[in-house]
């Protein structure tokens, strides 16, 4: 093939629009032959590479894993977030911007009221948690997810020695046990009144309604007075499996009494759990009992962090890994409840929430890639949509001032400790993922390298979202980095039909990797004035040149880093 011999260069322009500090990461590309273009290094530290990666892109050739839009099934995974620890207006534009469609709306259950003679329940009090998470809900444009079914109003609790649970498995917090009375009839006329808050006083039809928070490690669902159940067990099953029943007919019944459709679904399961440990496999048992009752189902939730395991058995870790447990998930939900989506409703790289290394992959680059892969597999694996963790850290106030507790897996640091909600390094994922345009085109995988490709032929644009993701992230320790450097090629081949053309394109580069996209983990260790911060990651501007109807893309991938390259006309 003939040799790119153009000696353009955008290096004059490199000032005016690339920030300082990308001169530590970054380098533009010129055009002059392909050997100098992968010569250039991303830092000024070089690595010899043996077998540079070669990433081919067919631009006009549609591709799909699914059998539909992968693209919109991609973005639909990336576009749910918890919402807790303060957010604010200025997190609520940035989600907005993202494309944020489900916001999970986590203790504000049960709502405060009373019940009338008639036995309906009147919601009155201070709602005002509820209501904080639904005002976000309309700022962003997204609809609530509500975790449901986690206690009782106070009219229907039995008063208990405030029993405390167990601490530290697969991230459940301690705290106190939720007892009830046993009276169905006014748990379902509480639950109905729920179901007109949200959807009808407060106009959101598309809300969903999750019912407890992992029930299979001993979460939050309202217990019948008794001995203490084993986590897992098939008798801790049976109570949590008595109320989702309770429930998703509270929902049927206001579906006919109102001509309104709810959404109710769980178990909100850890998971993984039971895969190894207790009487029963939760999601296997969940899904036949729901089939076999007729009980009303809308989805399936389900929680996976990356500490529990490989993704797809890359190493041994305490569970097995990913894809194997979602393979036999979802071979029960093909059998017993066809078309009901998978939808994971926690995820994140660690359960741990701390300011320990072990939960740094959370606030990372490391944490960042991984989350790349596991889009990913959700995607090739038939997953529905999915949401993160939460929008912020938790903020801590020893001694009066407001710290971040850096470990929640978050797109936002705490405005609390900071001032505002810099972006952690999952932020720039989200929105790497929320610029690709147009359709998923054809491209291939090398090793570590994984990418996802989208064009939209009108505009001549291709936007390329690749990641160097190769790490060990132990249960219970730090993860450990095995990816290396590698050099890459972006390989347009219809490059000439595709930009129509043009002889001459325009490259621009955004990088997260350690040194890049990652100031979040330097402000919240002291290593950072707020001042300092730097958001924009952009580290490549270029113009390169078609050759013989092909063009040629090269940069460095650093070991844990993801990438989004923009080609479009330069003419």
């Amino acid at each position: 093939m003939t040799p790119n011999t153009t000696t353009e260069t955008a290096m004059d322009t490199r000032q005016s629009t690339i920030p300082q500090h990308t001169k530590e990461v970054g380098m533009v590309r010129t055009g002059i032959t392909r050997c100098v273009l992968m010569a250039a290094a991303v830092f000024a530290t070089s690595m010899a590479v043996s077998a540079d990666p070669v990433i081919l892109v067919k631009a006009s050739q549609t591709w799909s894993d699914t059998g539909g839009d992968d693209l919109a099934a991609l973005k639909r995974l990336a576009s749910g977030i918890g919402w807790d620890f303060q957010p604010n207006g200025e997190t609520d534009a940035k989600l907005k911007e993202l494309g944020i469609k489900y916001i999970r709306c986590i203790n504000v259950d049960p709502l405060p009221g009373r019940f009338d003679e008639a036995g309906a329940f009147i919601v009155e009090g201070d709602t005002s948690r509820l209501d904080a998470h639904l005002k976000s809900c309309r700022d962003v444009g997204a609809s609530p997810h509500i975790c449901f079914g986690m206690g009782v109003p106070k009219e229907l609790q039995i008063a208990s020695d405030k029993v405390k649970k167990d601490m530290g498995v697969m991230g459940q917090q301690a705290g106190d046990y939720c007892y009830w009375n046993g009276d169905k009839a006014k748990l379902k006329a509480h639950a109905k009144a729920y179901f007109d808050y949200v959807l009808v006083k407060n106009k959101f039809p598309e809300a969903r309604f999750e019912v407890g928070n992992e029930p299979d490690i001993d979460g939050q669902f309202p217990r019948n007075p008794g001995p203490k159940l084993a986590m897992g067990s098939a008798k801790l099953y049976e109570e949590y499996f008595g109320i989702y029943s309770l429930l998703a007919e509270a929902a049927a019944e206001f579906e006919r009494e109102r001509n309104i459709k709810v959404r109710i679904g769980g178990p909100a399961a850890s998971w993984a759990f039971t895969f190894r440990f207790g009487g029963l496999n939760w999601a296997d048992r969940f899904i036949r009992d729901c089939a076999a009752q007729k009980t009303k189902i809308d989805f399936i939730g389900l929680h996976y962090y990356g500490n529990i395991s490989s993704l797809d058995g890359e190493y041994k870790g305490s569970y097995p890994h990913f894809t194997e447990m979602l393979k036999r998930t979802r071979g029960s939900r093909d059998t017993f409840l066809p078309g009901v989506p998978l939808i994971f409703t926690e995820w994140g790289p660690s359960y741990v929430t701390d300011n320990t290394a072990k939960a740094a992959v959370n606030a990372d680059h490391v944490g960042a890639a991984w989350a790349a892969e596991f889009l990913r597999q959700m995607l090739v694996n038939g997953v529905e949509s999915s949401l993160y963790l939460v929008t912020t850290d938790q903020p801590a106030q020893p001694g009066g001032e407001f710290k971040s507790i850096r470990g929640w897996p978050s797109l936002f640091v705490t405005p609390c400790a900071f001032g505002k909600p810099y972006p952690k390094p999952m932020y720039h994922v989200f929105k790497m993922l929320s610029q690709l345009e147009g359709a998923r085109v054809e491209s291939t995988r090398y090793g570590s390298i994984g990418s996802f490709v989208a064009a939209q032929g009108e505009r001549r644009v291709v936007r390329a979202l690749i990641w160097n993701y190769a790490a060990i992230i132990p249960e219970g320790a730090a993860s450990v980095e095995t990816a290396s450097k590698e050099g890459v090629t972006l390989r347009v081949r219809d490059a000439g039909a595709f930009f129509k053309g043009a002889q001459k394109v325009k490259m621009s580069r955004w990088l997260l990797c350690k040194g890049s996209g990652d100031d979040s983990w330097r402000l919240e260790n002291n290593q950072l004035e707020p001042k300092d911060f730097r958001e924009d990651i952009l580290v490549d501007n270029a113009t390169l040149t078609v050759l013989d109807g092909e063009l040629d893309c090269c940069f460095s991938m650093p070991p844990s880093s993801v990438s989004l390259v923009e080609l479009s006309p330069a003419e």
